[in-house]
């Protein structure tokens, strides 16, 4: 299956915008701007990178821990249908630590 710019628009930015949840918690792929307090970084970066590509603007939501991300991916108002948080509820709790590529 070929997926076109326009299906992952839809998929991953259903009202028009990518909203990217981005952890700092993690210092190796993001860190605060000094200078401005902005995430900086290689997750910034390819959140970025896919709006452009999407031709879309973006949404960086900052939270502090992975657990905070997870929380919110299962909260009402995310743009993720309940069929996709089921199935990445389903990736996370079949992952076995140390296998590379469970996710």
């Amino acid at each position: 299956m070929t997926v076109t710019t326009e299906y992952a628009r839809k998929d991953l930015a259903p009202r028009g915008r990518l909203r990217a949840a981005i952890n700092v918690g993690n210092v190796v792929l993001v860190q605060t701007d000094p200078d401005t307090g902005e995430p900086k970084g290689i997750s910034v970066e390819l959140a970025r990178e896919i709006a452009a590509r999407l031709e879309v603007p973006i949404d960086l939501i900052v939270y502090n821990a992975a657990g905070k991300v997870f929380e919110a991916l299962t909260r009402k108002g995310m743009q993720l249908h309940k069929p996709q948080v089921r199935k990445r509820t389903a990736l996370i709790s079949n992952a076995r630590v140390g296998r590379t590529g469970a996710f």
